[in-house]
């Protein structure tokens, strides 16, 4: 699903701060990262499958989360969207009260906006909440501007317009088959290094949309990966980006590496591996990549010695025949 989810970027190409990473919605109360527990517990004795949610923000300006929520039927998709669009309008929130607002072009929204002041800096920000059902789905908003109403509204506006025809799209499989679905569709998981934990979104294979919801800055990601032919990622305990050829993996690594060492310092690379760059963190741990033919690899640990060994136990892998 998370190739068929706009992310804020699309709506706003300021919006590439993180501000709650790419998510799938496996259990409802994972929509937190990016709603209220009021609202996210609305829709839990409804028929919900499974979702996604994607958050970005312009730092001290704008705030845009993007949800689609998967449920049985078009039915239990709009039972679930008018109860929470009514925990919306009962919540508590610090400074009521809580109003409808409109989304224009989609009469079909309901959508509810608060002010909210900082205390430290005085600041006003504008939330706006919206809950669409479309067919099976529940598209969700939130919405932040320090720029007022007009502004959060607009934001609204313009992710439903990219997403409803987006979703449209998706080829959502039966939930009687998803045991059925190929776990490792390319054959490239089986060759990366799978992670010990069971986050959603790690040991999973990824297509080019999907990939930049996680990316530091997926705009200029998108333009990399659109410049190199990049068209599947797996995320494990490492990581893979397959380019369309071996200039365009060395050219994923060194941009990769680049733009976390801006913020870091460079450290030694894996030894006997010298296309191999590494960089301490400036917060904690270290990073490295490598091209291995079409592939860049990268890897992250608290200790360099780790991201070394991972390093070059995934450029093994992924250049065995």
């Amino acid at each position: 699903m998370a190739d068929f989810v706009t992310g804020p970027w699309e709506v706003d190409p300021t919006l590439t701060g993180r501000y709650s990473i790419g998510a799938a919605i496996v259990d409802p109360a994972q929509l937190a990262k990016v709603s209220f527990k009021e609202i996210t517990d609305a829709f839990k004795k409804h028929d919900y499958i499974n979702g996604f949610a994607s958050s970005r923000q312009a730092e001290g300006q704008t705030i845009l989360a993007n949800a689609v929520l998967r449920f049985g039927t078009p039915e239990d998709a709009a039972a679930a969207a008018n109860d929470m669009a009514e925990a919306a309008r009962t919540m508590w929130v610090l400074t009521p009260p809580v109003e409808d607002a409109v989304i224009p072009g989609h009469p079909e929204t309901q959508a509810t906006r608060y002010t909210v002041t900082e205390r430290d800096s005085g600041r006003r920000w504008s939330n706006v909440h919206a809950f669409t059902a479309h067919g099976p789905y529940v598209l969700l908003q939130t919405s932040e501007s320090t720029d007022g109403f007009d502004k959060a509204i607009e934001l609204v506006g313009k992710t439903l317009d990219a997403q409803v025809p987006l979703i449209d799209q998706f080829p959502a499989t039966d939930p009687a088959k998803f045991a059925d679905l190929p776990r490792d569709p390319t054959g490239l998981l089986a060759r990366t290094l799978p992670a010990p934990n069971t986050l959603a979104i790690l040991n999973a294979t990824y297509g080019r949309r999907a990939v930049l919801h996680f990316q530091d800055n997926p705009v200029s990601s998108s333009t990399l990966f659109d410049e190199t032919g990049m068209d599947t990622a797996t995320f494990g305990l490492t990581n893979l980006y397959q380019a369309r050829d071996a200039a365009g993996a060395t050219k994923i690594a060194q941009t990769f590496v680049d733009e976390i060492g801006a913020a870091g310092q460079p450290t030694d690379a894996v030894k006997n591996l010298d296309s191999s760059k590494c960089v301490k963190l400036a917060t904690a741990g270290f990073y490295c990549t490598v091209a291995a033919d079409r592939f860049a690899v990268e890897s992250s640990a608290t200790q360099l010695a780790a991201a070394h060994q991972q390093l070059a136990a995934q450029y093994e892998m992924v250049r065995a025949k």
